[in-house]
């Protein structure tokens, strides 16, 4: 009788804290856009979790969409001339969204409700290649890459300055802060970080023997204090997380797996960090999710185990990006039909799984007193 009541007063709590929620867990594919070789890939949900935006269509002609729950997935356009695009960030209002072309000349581009898409132009004259990576919540400020003929340069778009170059050069921009004033990428072969203040400055790279390629930061949190991605080692990639206090700490990786992944979003407190990880058997990617401390599980367990949703048919191959209070989650895997397919998860924030804990622990131990 009393392990009976123990095991209702429980039940009591997690019920009235999932109600506090809001929406409840969900799992949703995207959806497709065109027929034979089409699929769909989310790169980015804005922070607030409303939008979801990255590319569907055939490979090669592919066009940027963007995603909201009450609009479902529409596509984008392409800037005037090119034959394809890519979203790979959007305001939280969901009307401004940083692309590019996926054309044989990418250019950086922007997507505006009302306006359609345009090009940023360049931050030198001469033929180069573009991609405008992220976009503040507001919308007002853009960043991202423009790559000249033997070297990268980082720049910040605004309405009222165009396009400026981040100094100096050989930098690249993946993420940016809530309101565009931090801005991460990688700086010659290590992860970088930009801010007005200090310019581009080197986060270094793991303490790890073998480096291969370059270390760079592909996830900031809302206020630019944390920053993931990954670090280069002899073909394949570590995922790390960064911050001022703790330096460049190395993220664990699937047991029994090689030493692989990428971590690509963060959200605000810290407390959930996304990406991939490979598999020991054919080196095929698997969507994660890891703690503070690095520990990382596989975000279709998560989603089975621990919520009882049902993915059967579903393969998650890559998260790609979380909102800012943990609770959206976006990627794209493998549906039913095998097609490489969007996805947005719903789960509880951390912060409120904490509470969960702490009331459900509470309530065990007034029972058992």
């Amino acid at each position: 009788m009393r392990i009976a009541t123990t095991i209702a007063a429980v039940a009591a709590v997690l019920v009235m804290a999932g109600a506090a929620l809001g929406a409840p867990p969900s799992f949703q594919g995207l959806g497709i856009l065109g027929g034979g070789d089409s699929v769909s890939h989310a790169n980015a949900v804005s922070r607030n979790g409303q939008y979801v935006v990255g590319y569907t269509g055939p490979y090669y002609t592919n066009q940027a969409f963007r995603w909201s729950a009450a609009t479902g997935m529409v596509a984008l356009g392409t800037i005037p001339g090119d034959h394809g695009s890519v979203a790979y960030g959007v305001s939280n209002d969901g009307n401004t969204v940083a692309t590019s072309s996926s054309s044989n000349i990418s250019h950086a581009g922007v997507w505006k409700s009302g306006a359609g898409m345009s090009s940023l132009g360049y931050v030198l004259p001469g033929y180069a290649q573009g991609w405008a990576k992220c976009v503040s919540a507001d919308g007002a400020i853009l960043g991202g890459v423009v790559d000249y003929p033997g070297t990268w340069i980082g720049f910040q778009w605004t309405q009222a300055s165009g396009m400026v170059a981040l100094t100096p050069a050989s930098t690249l921009i993946n993420t940016c802060s809530a309101d565009g004033s931090v801005m991460a990428g990688y700086i010659g072969s290590d992860a970088g970080l930009w801010t007005q203040a200090t310019g581009v400055v080197s986060l270094g790279r793991l303490p790890i023997t073998g480096h291969y390629g370059s270390a760079q930061a592909t996830g900031l949190s809302a206020d630019g204090s944390i920053v993931v991605g990954y670090d280069g080692q002899g073909g394949s990639q570590s995922a790390f997380r960064w911050t001022q206090g703790t330096g460049m700490i190395e993220l664990g990786h699937l047991a029994g797996g090689p030493r692989d992944g990428q971590a690509t979003g963060v959200s605000a407190d810290g407390q959930r960090i996304v990406g991939w990880c490979s598999t020991l058997n054919n080196g095929s990617p698997v969507a994660v999710v890891w703690d503070p401390q690095g520990s990382v599980r596989r975000l279709q367990d998560i989603l089975t185990l621990d919520y009882g949703m049902d993915l059967t048919g579903w393969t998650l191959k890559q998260a790609t990006g979380i909102s800012d209070d943990g609770g959206v989650i976006v990627g794209w895997g493998l549906d039913p039909a095998g097609k490489e397919e969007a996805f947005v998860a719903v789960l509880p924030e951390p912060a409120t799984l904490s509470l969960l804990a702490l009331g459900a622990l509470a309530v065990l131990r007034k029972r058992r007193k």
